[in-house]
């Protein structure tokens, strides 16, 4: 008698064709910006991706002369629209004010689904350090 996994035939997603895929935008000090996309991953044709983490991390270094919002952002689409996958905002005026957050894993993007970071600050003066990262895999789907 043949027993087959619950899906068929198919291997576990770490069995087909598996890569590594990892983003990272670290920053000096940055100086009051528009809402600027720091780095992009869209999933390949007939390709599946798995997140295994995302961090974002922001932290005032100089006082702004008027404080604005200050933000990092993870964002997703699946075809529907933008979705945050994570969100940091802050309006304190504080040097060494720090924020920071970890996504575990668990989200799994189709073809076609794109995820990606963006960093703003509204202020006048001062200037922040952003990190924002990404680590997954991408397999055969």
């Amino acid at each position: 008698m043949k027993i087959l996994n619950p899906t068929g035939n198919r291997g576990r997603p770490e069995d087909r064709n598996p890569l590594g895929i990892s983003y990272s935008f670290a920053s000096g000090s940055i100086a009051p910006h528009a809402d600027t996309t720091r780095w992009t991953y869209t999933v390949p044709a007939n390709r599946r991706f798995i997140l295994n983490e995302a961090y974002a991390h922001l932290c005032r270094t100089a006082l702004a002369g008027a404080a604005g919002a200050i933000s990092v952002n993870i964002l997703v689409n699946q075809g529907a629209g933008n979705i945050y996958v994570a969100r940091l905002y802050d309006l304190n005026n504080y040097v060494g004010d720090t924020m920071q957050l970890v996504i575990p894993a668990g989200l799994v993007l189709l073809a076609g689904h794109y995820i990606y970071a963006t960093t703003s600050d509204t202020s006048t003066g001062g200037t922040v350090l952003y990190t924002v990262t990404l680590t997954g895999f991408e397999y055969d789907a």
